[in-house]
């Protein structure tokens, strides 16, 4: 029944599918003085789709020790295909929402210490980079505040009925 009000959803709508390309600059992480970050992962996900990056170790500031970033060397990038659906009438996509996720892995299980969601649609165009600064919202009390940069490029890759 869920499959049939999707395509009720549809009716009048183009999907235009677009490729989008996060390519990782900084992770700026302020913790607790209870923990020191050591292996940490960026996700990207919606539902089931996901895909990671590990994260270069983490560096505490000169200044404050419960302040640090992590910098990529050779920015690492991660792709995703995204379907936008536009309604001919208003010329406009429907939201849709990823979220990226820092994953601490120091004990073999991976916890999830802060989470931000974008929405698609804003990055949406036919040939696009932006540089995007997110920031965190902390999942743990480990974490204070965390923000990420990102430019993200998008590339349209083609246009149907939906």
């Amino acid at each position: 029944m869920a499959s049939v009000w999707k395509r009720f959803q549809r009716i009048n709508k183009k999907a235009s599918k677009f490729q989008f390309t996060a390519s990782f600059n900084e992770l700026a992480l302020q913790a607790t003085t209870k923990w020191q970050p050591s292996q940490l992962s960026v996700v990207w996900q919606r539902r089931t789709r996901r895909v990671e990056t590990s994260v270069p170790t983490w560096e505490p500031s000169m200044r404050n020790p419960l302040e640090g970033i992590c910098v990529w060397a050779v920015p690492s990038n991660l792709s995703i295909t995204v379907t936008l659906f536009r309604d001919q009438r208003t010329d406009e996509f429907e939201d849709k929402e990823w979220t990226f996720i820092i994953e601490d892995m120091a004990s073999g299980k991976r916890r999830q210490v802060a989470t931000a969601q974008i929405n698609m649609k804003q990055y949406a165009g036919f040939s696009t980079q932006q540089d995007v600064r997110i920031k965190f919202r902390p999942l743990s009390k480990k974490v204070v505040a965390a923000t990420l940069d990102v430019t993200l490029s998008c590339l349209f890759l083609r246009e149907g009925k939906a």
